[in-house]
């Protein structure tokens, strides 16, 4: 049973990337405890997220560890039976397999279902964009953040379409690995309502530097366009040079009593359980020999 629900956990996490992006995606991934667990870790430990930030994935693992102690000690543990040449199994029924059947295929479907495009309007040739960042470099450590603002303005007549704000980062050695930019910032797009004629609207981002060396940071603006026949011109800002030198933090995120205490609070629950069930059969040994 135990490999079974780990194969059941592990499965979603196999699926090409196409799969796991969008709402269907991330509503798996946040219902999968295994990788709901990896998720958090990695955020928290790699990527400098806060566990504050990031408590949302460990809704899964606390939900998923209440109700199997709770099945185990409360339905399974009563029926159990250690006497010799008896072995207790309860057949499952066809509705509970049904159930099962439907839950995981639900689970599939989901996961690969992929995301609808929606059409909007397009950017008229009256209406002039321009954004612009109010940083242009920053030297700073492995494990700090950068928080800066992006300012989109309508100079133009006409009001603008919705729009959506992107960020970018590249890597300026020719031999370095490609960024993700999901791993520096917690907020990879922002969307914009319709600007009026010289309205502005300005947007808070911030970075977090989890690894070494030169970087530019550039935003895109991209104008929706009007539907699938149709494109738009997208606005490219100026950088943000960023150089990152190497630190070493022994606890990134206030996470260090979290990853020492699990493993010894999980050592010193399995001893408990252990004694526990020493003395209960050695008790049972004494009401015998009585």
């Amino acid at each position: 049973m135990s490999l079974a629900i780990y194969v059941i956990c592990l499965l979603p996490t196999q699926f090409p990337g196409p799969a796991q992006a969008g709402f269907a995606g991330q509503f798996v991934k946040k219902i999968n405890p295994m990788e709901a667990t990896n998720q958090f870790l990695e955020k928290v430990i790699v990527n400098n997220r806060t566990p504050q930030e990031m408590a949302l994935w460990l809704r899964a693992p606390v939900i998923f560890f209440v109700l199997a102690i709770f099945i185990l000690f409360w339905y399974v543990g009563p029926r159990l039976s250690f006497d010799a040449g008896r072995i207790w199994m309860r057949r499952p029924s066809r509705s509970r397999t049904a159930v099962l059947s439907l839950a995981i295929g639900l689970m599939v479907v989901l996961a690969t279902t992929p995301v609808m495009a929606v059409p909007a309007r397009a950017l008229d040739n009256e209406t002039a964009l321009n954004i612009s960042i109010d940083i242009t470099y920053k030297t700073i450590k492995t494990g700090d953040t950068v928080n800066f603002n992006t300012t989109v303005t309508n100079s133009g007549t006409e009001e603008s379409p919705p729009m959506f704000v992107a960020m970018n980062i590249i890597n300026l050695a020719k031999d370095g690995d490609p960024v993700d930019p999901e791993d520096w910032s917690p907020e990879r797009t922002q969307a914009i309502e319709s600007l009026a004629a010289n309205q502005s609207d300005t947007q808070a981002w911030s970075i977090h530097a989890i690894l070494d060396g030169d970087y530019m940071v550039y935003m895109v603006l991209v104008p929706e366009p009007d539907g699938a026949q149709s494109t738009s011109q997208p606005v490219v800002s100026s950088g943000i040079h960023i150089t990152v030198t190497p630190f070493a933090s022994l606890n990134p995120g206030g996470v260090l009593p979290l990853a020492l205490g699990m493993p010894v609070g999980l050592t010193l629950l399995l001893f408990v359980l252990l004694w526990n069930r020493n003395r209960s059969i050695n008790v049972g040994r004494f009401s015998s020999v009585v």
